[in-house]
């Protein structure tokens, strides 16, 4: 996997890294962009923070 395509599924850190690199802009479009194809993800993978949590603290004990 290269650098690129890591980026790519990353958006916060695609976003970091373009600002900090490219000098661009991040606004609140940027943002939300970021809120959207995040909670997709999380959507589509199944994932829920209450069930993460719930299975860490079954862990712990």
């Amino acid at each position: 996997m290269s650098l690129s395509s890591c980026l790519l599924q990353k958006p916060d850190i695609g976003a970091a890294s373009a600002h900090l690199v490219l000098d661009e802009q991040v606004g609140i479009n940027t943002l939300g962009g970021m809120i959207l194809v995040l909670g997709g993800t999380m959507l589509v993978t199944g994932f829920s923070p209450a069930t993460w949590q719930t299975k860490r603290a079954a862990r712990a004990r």
